[in-house]
């Protein structure tokens, strides 16, 4: 998966969280997953944006993904949360992946997966 045009990011959860922000009480109040958020994150392909680019993702950095969850979670902490939560265990895939350890499987199979 080459991308061709790079993507701002944090511009696009920025733009995002104005919705998940809107959301959020109604989660809250009501204590259901956020779905509708969840979604939106992987039409963005926000799920594989940490994956190396040779294996189908984005290549972001993990300061990168952090930044953009700091954003997230300003605008609603339980997408941030559920979203953190899949982030690490990529992130460990990602590390075994670059230290020759293993992990390679695990992400090209979130880096295929096809979310909408």
């Amino acid at each position: 998966m080459e991308q061709t045009i790079e993507k701002s990011w944090m511009k696009l959860i920025h733009s995002l969280s104005e919705d998940f922000s809107q959301r959020a009480t109604e989660h809250d109040w009501n204590d259901v997953f956020v779905t509708a958020n969840y979604m939106t994150l992987k039409q963005n392909d926000f799920f594989s944006a940490m994956i190396p680019l040779e294996l189908g993702g984005a290549g972001i950095s993990h300061a990168e993904m952090c930044d953009l969850i700091r954003v997230m979670a300003q605008a609603c902490g339980s997408t941030a949360l559920a979203f953190s939560m899949h982030q690490h265990l990529l992130a460990a895939n990602i590390w075994k992946y670059k230290k020759g350890k293993g992990g390679e499987e695990t992400l090209l199979k979130v880096a295929k997966t096809i979310w909408y």
